[in-house]
């Protein structure tokens, strides 16, 4: 077990990009299926140099995947990633990616069935792991800002965790918005488990918040319950909510009561349109987002996973600047952990950023009717078990998509926040102090995001 690796599978690598886990296949790369053969000589031709460092390689057409996919192996240890990034430094300049640990062969999994909005994920699969967990968190005493940055999670519910604890205390990570002074709840209740199974989207909004603990610990999560287990959100409760946030950001500015700021919204799901058509509430979206822009509050939406060109909402909404210096919606596509743009995601001139989202690795709840076998446990013919990568009940899992990367975005937002406040700073609620915060925050994550990419050499 090396340094970066905690016990998934054998053939997983776990990695970090800024202190958030990530997974990948150690023993694969991907490169252009048509220039496969000049691939191949490329690389063989880099091996025979005397000061290579990847004479022991040998990368060969993976027997059991699609052309393009490469197998590689060698007398240590391999690692795909290592050794894309090491051709790379030796001079190759094709095309070569790692191969993101997804279970499902389609990155779309099932939420495509889009004439209703679904939360932007995919497959899940639960995974057991040794030795990790979350980084501290300070005392909210012992904050030099005087207030924990918000971030609105407006998604299934965020339920109990080891982690995340259990909503409750004066300074709780997350509070549901239900339970708070003056709160809301949806007129619905969905429950994230069913008689034959976990519903798709189950654990979505706890896997949210889990990125949240992750990246920006010393933050707080509002937990805004608008998505049904299934995935299917609508949109008359988002507007509602969001209405809601508004009317609790303008008391927290006018009226002096910083307590009941929320910094950032997240909205991990949307629709398909179709060219020409305008969702419904189209208006009174963009109304209620730039009223929330207007305040200093960023609001962040996941662009989609069926890699087209196609408008989604409310993610395209994301081309609407209100006010100078202020984006109304930031839409975010994704990345693999190697920095290259993931197969899945929206391409729209509408995408504001791309950020790592891809094989992600974080917290879901441990469902009631899984049981996650223990190492050393026997079946019934006597043979030891392995852990159904289906089951949840180790707290842990993985998943992939636009939801994902722009929880990246909302929880990076949140942690530069707070690195960049001075004594007291997250207090003054001027529209004039939260916009200009809430500025160099985006820009200090656009500028890891850029140096991300850069540091593997990805041209897209």
């Amino acid at each position: 077990m090396t340094a970066t690796e905690d016990q998934i599978t054998p053939h997983v690598v776990r990695t970090e990009i800024g202190g958030l886990p990530f997974a990948y296949q150690r023993s694969v790369l991907r490169a252009d299926p048509d220039l496969l053969r000049d691939t191949l000589a490329d690389i063989e031709a880099i091996r025979q140099r005397p000061e290579s460092k990847l004479k022991d390689l040998q990368l060969q057409p993976h027997p059991h995947k699609k052309p393009g996919f490469l197998e590689l192996t060698s007398p240590v240890e391999v690692d795909a990633l290592a050794v894309r990034d090491t051709l790379r430094t030796e001079g190759f300049t094709g095309r070569l990616e790692v191969e993101p640990a997804y279970l499902a062969d389609d990155p779309d999994g099932r939420i495509m069935g889009m004439p209703v909005k679904h939360g932007h994920g995919t497959t899940r699969t639960g995974i057991q792991l040794v030795g990790f967990a979350p980084p501290g968190r300070s005392g909210a005493d012992l904050l030099e800002a005087a207030r924990r940055p918000v971030v609105a999670v407006l998604d299934t519910p965020v339920r109990e965790h080891d982690w995340l604890g259990d909503g409750d205390g004066d300074d709780a990570f997350w509070r549901d918005a239900g339970l708070v002074e003056d709160g809301w709840a949806p007129d619905f209740e969905v429950p994230e488990e069913s008689a034959d199974g976990q519903l798709s989207h189950a654990g979505h909004g706890t896997f949210i918040a889990g990125m949240v603990r992750l990246l920006a610990p010393d933050a707080n999560v509002l937990s805004v319950p608008v998505m049904h287990g299934n995935g299917v959100v609508e949109e008359e409760q988002v507007l509602d909510a969001l209405r809601w946030l508004r009317d609790r950001v303008a008391e927290a500015v006018d009226h002096g009561r910083p307590e009941r700021f929320v910094d950032v919204v997240n909205l991990s799901f949307g629709r398909y349109l179709d060219p020409g058509e305008d969702a419904p509430f189209t208006e009174e979206m963009r109304t209620v987002l730039g009223e929330l822009s207007r305040y200093g509050v960023r609001v962040v939406a996941s662009a989609g996973n069926r890699a087209v060109k196609d408008d989604v909402f409310p993610a395209t909404l994301g081309e609407d600047k209100d006010v100078p210096g202020h984006t109304a919606l930031v839409s975010v596509g994704a990345r693999d952990p190697d920095g290259t743009l993931a197969a899945y995601t929206s391409i729209g001139d509408w995408v504001t950023v791309t950020a790592p989202g891809t094989s992600v690795v974080s917290t879901l709840p441990k469902f009631a009717q899984t049981e996650f076998p223990q190492p050393g446990d026997l079946d019934a013919t006597g043979e030891p078990t392995h852990p159904d990568p289906n089951f949840q009940a180790s707290g842990i899992g993985q998943w992939s998509g636009t939801s994902f990367a722009a929880a990246w975005v909302s929880a990076s937002i949140a942690a530069k926040l707070l690195e960049q406040t001075t004594p007291g700073s997250l207090i003054d609620n001027s529209p004039a102090a939260t916009g200009a915060r809430a500025t160099s925050a985006w820009k200090a994550v656009q500028a890891d995001l850029k140096r991300w990419v850069a540091d593997h050499g990805v041209v897209d």
